[in-house]
């Protein structure tokens, strides 16, 4: 009997199958879209916001930093 999490994977494995173009990514059939869609994904997470709670961090750092020798 498979584990829990041999299931989750060979599922995730089935998912990308479904998803993914035919062709072998060693001779780039089908996988044009990749780049682009990369670079979409990319650049949605540039634009998010940074959490107010991170820029607290942030600037706790900078105040040490200032205050050492």
């Amino acid at each position: 009997m498979a584990s829990n999490e041999e299931q989750t994977v060979e599922t995730k494995a089935q998912h990308v199958a479904q998803i993914l173009p035919p062709g072998k990514p060693s001779d780039g059939a089908g996988y044009d879209w990749m780049g682009p869609s990369l670079r979409r994904m990319y650049d949605d997470v540039l634009n998010e916001p940074v959490p107010d709670s991170f820029v607290d961090l942030l600037k706790q750092l900078h105040d040490r930093q200032k205050k050492q020798p």
